[in-house]
Order: C-alpha cells, then structure tokens, then sequence
C-alpha cells in the first residue's frame, strides 16, 4: 500500500514506540531489535516532520519518507494502530455500527474513579489500544494495565492519576475492532 508523506510520519511515530517495546522484550519474542532503532526512528521521523512543516510538496520528502518507512521495516501494526489500513479499524462507541468512525477517548487525571481506575462504560470489554502521554508508549496488557467490568484499572507500580497535570490528557484510548 502506498502512503502520504504524512501518512509515512505518523507510522513512524507509531512505530518508534513498538520498536522501543520490542527492545525492552528483547529476545524473549525472536530476534532482537537494533537497540537504538527507537532513537533512530526518532531522529529520521523529525527530519521528515521538519521538511514537512517547512514545504509539504518539496519532491525530496517522498524520498526520505520513503528511507524512513524503510526503517519501520514495513510495520503493519503500526499502520493498523494509526488507522491507515490492515486487520482492525478504531469503533466510535457512540455510533459502534459505523466501522469506519474513527474515535479517540481523551483521559484526564480527573476522569479517573480513583488512583488506578478509569471507568467508562464504552471500553468495558472491548479490544483496546491505550496510549499513555505521561510515558510515553502505548501500555501492555497485562503488565500496565487490566480491562474490568467498568473500564480499565493501570497497573503500573506507583501510578496515581492525581498526581499529574489535571489539564493535561494523561491516556488516549483506542476501542479496536478487527474486521
């Protein structure tokens, strides 16, 4: 599939942090990662990001957009979690019938029931993608965080929502449903 130059930089964003989670895992999954790829991805993205602010139709970007996706070594789950294509598309909760409704449930400190729980009758139960600001990295589950039959409970050693910025979006929260 081809993608934007936009398109490119925000599966690299996406990406930089998948390949920062499989570094910290490791070999446990297979082979390890290039341990400084995240950094890499980084550094590539925001010279892209860069020529992109600075003149979107500059013919060079398609380019090293193109050196950049390269990188990603064509990583389709970051394209599925940015929306862009692959095995699952974000669920509007307000309207569940209509696939292709992306929606994002911004997370304040003060949405939260207590230190750790965010209840939200919308993602109870459903297959979610949770992107943590204050880290930041999208939250494996298990690990650093589990689904109740209420919405979410952080399971992160010392988490405690009222302790950040209460103006700041502290989750973002994705309901995936595979198609």
């Amino acid at each position: 599939m081809a993608y934007t130059v936009e398109e490119k930089i925000k599966i690299a964003k996406i990406c930089q942090y998948l390949a920062a989670r499989d570094v910290r895992n490791g070999s446990l999954f297979g082979a390890t990662l290039n341990p400084v790829l995240p950094q890499i991805l980084y550094i590539e993205r925001k010279s892209v990001e860069w020529g992109f602010d600075k003149n979107p139709d500059d013919p060079i970007l398609v380019g090293v957009s193109n050196y950049l996706y390269s990188l990603c070594n064509n990583c389709l789950e970051a394209a599925q979690i940015s929306n862009l294509g692959g095995g699952g598309v974000v669920v509007d909760p307000n309207n569940p019938n209509n696939d292709n409704a992306p929606y994002l449930i911004p997370v304040y400190p003060g949405d939260f029931a207590s230190a750790t729980a965010y209840n939200n009758p919308y993602i109870a139960g459903e297959n979610l993608q949770i992107f943590a600001n204050f880290i930041p990295k999208y939250l494996d589950n298990p690990d650093e965080y589990v689904t109740t039959v209420d919405g979410i409970n952080i399971t992160i050693d010392g988490f405690d929502a009222a302790v950040f910025d209460p103006n700041k979006v502290l989750l973002n929260i994705y309901i995936v449903k595979n198609v």
